[in-house]
């Protein structure tokens, strides 16, 4: 054991297996956060049109409204040129 701890590429190795395991556990804690967050703010956003008295038609209509915007922002931000798609109030600027 004392002659691997002494071995000065036992370190290296040491580094080289913990940098990877690090990003791989920090990349799903940070997913599973986001999904939580996200769910969150939905759950928030009902809430809060369940409290103003929207029915539940309305309800559903803003929830895909919001799942198609998303969708549709990342079209957007990958092609700019293309704006036969974007609201008449952006197309005007």
């Amino acid at each position: 054991m004392q002659e691997l701890l002494t071995n000065p590429y036992f370190g290296v190795a040491c580094l080289v297996a913990l940098i990877p395991i690090t990003a791989i556990v920090f990349g799903t804690v940070t997913n599973a956060w986001q999904k939580v967050r996200r769910a969150e703010i939905e759950a928030a956003l009902k809430h809060e049109m369940i409290q103003r008295g929207m029915s539940v038609d309305e309800i559903r209509q803003v929830l895909e409204a919001s799942a198609k915007g998303g969708s549709r922002h990342k079209k957007r931000c990958g092609d700019s040129s293309n704006r036969s798609d974007w609201p008449s109030s952006v197309q005007a600027h």
